[in-house]
Formats: structure tokens, C-alpha cells, sequence
């Protein structure tokens, strides 16, 4: 797998062995990242399900100013730590090893204001319904855009809280940008 753009452009990085693992493909991620090239210079950037750190690399290699993996495998975060020492990206990147919500509790109470979230989780994981149940009530992302990537047979339930900004198709994957409403 490589970096597609930016400051790390064409360098390799690795990927899980584990026959489980469904990495984000160059082609989603060159999607996901034409989407929204206009946001991630100077951003913080959140990588949920992290796998092998891609996604959130890409996203240093373009220019954001911080990008936080949230992955609870300690192989893969092991993996991330040293594709970031690879490309030499180790101050822009913190890693917590923990699952999803308490990492985003974690977040919450420190205050952190994600400008893009970016979820990847297991297609097999039926998660999505609590994770927005949770993102909804985050107050520290009122301004964030949120990006799941899931299944094409998944239906996200977005309403009431989140606003649809778009949807990309590639093959079986699909991207939902959502956008949280703000309340009065």
C-alpha cells in the first residue's frame, strides 16, 4: 500500500497480515481525499478503526496539522507506530490504543475539536447506529465533518441529528459525509 499524494507521495507503508483486514483502497481514499482536499490542510484529523494507520498517514502527507488513530488491536497499532517513524510523521500523529467510544470520550473531555472524523469499522460490525447515537451528543464536534466508510448494503441513519453533505460509490464501499445539525 502507498501514499498517494503530498509530502510522503508514493512511499510505501505496511499493512496487517491478517486475512480480517480490509484496508481503505488507494482508489476510496483518493476519493475520500478529493472530497475533501479543501479541509485537511491545518486540520485535525480523527482515524477511527485505524488498521494500518493509511487514512490518517494520507491525511499528514496533505497537510493536516494533527491526526489522531484511535485503534484497539495492539499488532496494528504497533503497525501504525512504525509506518509513522517510516515517514518520519511522528509528531503529527498521537495513537490511542482503546476502542472507539471511550477514545472518544477521551477526546471529548480533553476538550479536542475534531474537524474531520473519519470511521472505518468492520463491515460486519452492526456499530453505526451507536456511534452517531454518540457523535450527537458530542459536544466537541459540532464543527466536524463526519466520514463512514461502510458496506454499499448499509443503510446510515442519519436523521435527526446529522445533515447528508454526500455520498461516493466505488464498488462494494461507500462514503457518507455527514455533517452534525447545530441546535438553537
Amino acid at each position: 500500500m502507498r501514499i498517494i499524494t503530498g509530502k510522503a507521495k508514493g512511499r510505501q507503508i505496511k499493512i496487517p497480515g491478517d486475512a480480517d483486514f480490509r484496508p481503505t483502497s488507494d482508489k476510496t481514499r483518493e476519493t475520500l481525499f478529493n472530497v475533501i482536499s479543501d479541509r485537511v490542510a491545518g486540520s485535525i484529523f480523527v482515524d477511527c478503526f485505524s488498521g494500518s494507520g493509511a487514512v490518517g498517514l494520507e491525511a499528514i502527507s496533505r497537510g493536516a496539522e494533527k491526526v489522531i488513530s484511535i485503534e484497539k488491536n495492539h499488532l496494528n497499532c504497533r503497525l501504525i507506530t512504525e509506518n509513522c517513524r517510516t515517514l518520519g510523521f511522528e509528531n503529527k500523529l498521537e495513537l490511542i490504543e482503546d476502542d472507539y467510544i471511550p477514545a472518544l470520550m477521551r477526546l471529548e473531555r480533553n476538550g479536542i475539536s475534531p474537524d474531520i472524523l473519519f470511521f472505518d469499522p468492520p463491515y460486519y460490525a452492526d456499530i453505526y447506529g451507536h456511534l452517531l447515537d454518540f457523535l450527537a451528543q458530542a459536544r466537541s464536534i459540532n464543527r466536524g465533518l463526519i466520514i463512514i466508510e461502510h458496506f454499499k448494503k448499509t443503510v446510515i441513519q442519519y436523521e435527526p441529528h446529522f445533515d447528508l453533505y454526500k455520498v461516493s460509490k466505488s464498488g462494494d464501499t461507500h462514503l457518507t459525509f455527514l455533517i452534525k445539525k447545530i441546535s438553537p
